[in-house]
């Protein structure tokens, strides 16, 4: 998530000054002192003890004035290609001038200073996440992922313990080198690569993603395990129904509305699970696997950003990627087509078989895409119910009103 769609979402500031105070005491031993400021000057002579970081939000960035270009690779990975044709040139433009050493300041959003300065940062790029903050060190070729401070633990938790597992099969992650004792952070090896939906040959695309699916089919098939389906879905109920109750950010009214939601989807599952298979595939799913979590650099590819890992039904991760899940909006109508449709010849998963039986059955695929939805319901919830937000992700109402319009 980027740094523009954090703000909102977050104290980020004071989470950021806190984060990194912490790691660089863990990290280098000595205390540091951070201070954000949301109208960083054009001189940094201010900061005659430290270093004065630049921010900019929509590049998702934190760098000094006199950084290294080489730094900002995994920036023009990302950013220089946009998925609008007529955005391409004006976006291109715009991440070149905006990480140049003579114009960055000028486009920058706010600014840090850090005292005492870092060694060699000007080889270090600081990037904004979800649920935790990424220092890249491109002079020691080494990435630290550091938990956001007041954030809960559980999700660095989980990435740690599945790509231990992921790296022990073989899988293409990045290698991790270490763990905190306290489990605050974790140091992983540097890699950079373009998202497979920024990659300019369709078929390259193709073919990433299909290693990448085949990869992750040694996961599946090394943890694959068949659980009691109703009990499942009464966990992932029971979840949700606390994350909603003790949610402060959801008003009460909002409150009844996912409720029935939820308590309408958990019926609808149970309705068409089949009286004599109560029997239902799980896996250890990566949880977020989507494009921008494919890295492709010349002929290596990594899966990154495992922090939504979890034991979810089989299936859980294409059905991820082939409805574009992570873009909310809209997602009642790609489930609607996938129930009634199927997958079209010459789509990207033309065979469900390996997840679970009936998938040639639009009963089948109505009950697999219900529980997808409860699924992605309890993660959202889950999510969002984190004492250091002072607004919700705008997807989690968006994703209840998606749900109701499936129920309909």
């Amino acid at each position: 998530m980027r740094l523009s769609l954090l703000l909102p979402r977050e104290p980020f500031p004071v989470i950021f000054a806190q984060t990194m105070s912490r790691f660089l005491l863990s990290w280098t031993g000595k205390p540091y002192e951070i201070h954000w400021d949301p109208k960083p000057p054009l001189s940094a002579s201010h900061c005659r003890s430290g270093e004065f970081w630049l921010v900019n939000i929509y590049l998702n960035a934190i760098f000094i004035p006199r950084a290294d270009p080489a730094i900002f690779d995994p920036v023009k990975q990302e950013f220089s290609r946009s998925l609008v044709w007529w955005r391409r040139w004006p976006q291109r433009l715009y991440v070149d001038i905006a990480t140049s050493p003579l114009m960055a300041k000028w486009l920058a959003h706010a600014g840090v200073s850090l005292t005492p300065a870092l060694p060699q940062a000007e080889l270090m790029l600081i990037v904004p996440g979800n649920h935790k903050i990424r220092l890249l060190d491109y002079g020691e070729k080494t990435v630290y992922a550091i938990r956001k401070s007041g954030f809960p633990a559980n999700f660095l938790e989980r990435e740690i313990a599945v790509r231990r597992q992921a790296e022990e099969l073989g899988l293409p992650v990045p290698r991790v080198k270490t763990v905190a004792g306290d489990g605050a952070w974790l140091s992983e090896e540097y890699v950079s690569g373009t998202p497979v939906n920024r990659l300019k040959d369709p078929a390259q695309a193709r073919a990433a993603f299909e290693e990448a699916h085949q990869a992750l089919k040694v996961l599946h098939r090394h943890t694959f395990r068949e659980v009691n389906a109703n009990q499942y879905v009464d966990l992932l109920s029971t979840e949700a129904h606390t994350h909603i109750e003790s949610n402060a950010l959801i008003t009460p009214g909002s409150k009844r509305m996912f409720f029935q939601t939820l308590d309408a989807l958990v019926a609808r599952i149970k309705a068409l699970l089949p009286a004599g298979g109560n029997r239902l595939p799980t896996v250890l799913a990566h949880g977020d696997f989507q494009p921008a979590n494919i890295l492709v650099d010349a002929d290596r590819l990594w899966l990154i950003d495992w922090e939504y890992s979890g034991r979810r039904q089989a299936a859980y991760d294409v059905l991820t990627f082939i409805l574009e899940s992570r873009f909310t909006r809209g997602l009642s109508g790609r489930l609607q087509r996938l129930i009634t449709q199927g997958i079209p010849d010459g789509g990207l998963l033309p065979d469900f078989s390996c997840y679970a039986n009936g998938w040639q059955d639009s009963r089948h695929r109505l009950l697999y895409g219900s529980l997808f939805l409860l699924e992605e319901l309890a993660l959202r919830l889950e999510e969002n119910n984190n004492p250091s937000f002072v607004q919700l992700d705008t997807g989690l109402n968006i994703l209840q009103q998606e749900i109701s319009h499936c129920l309909k």
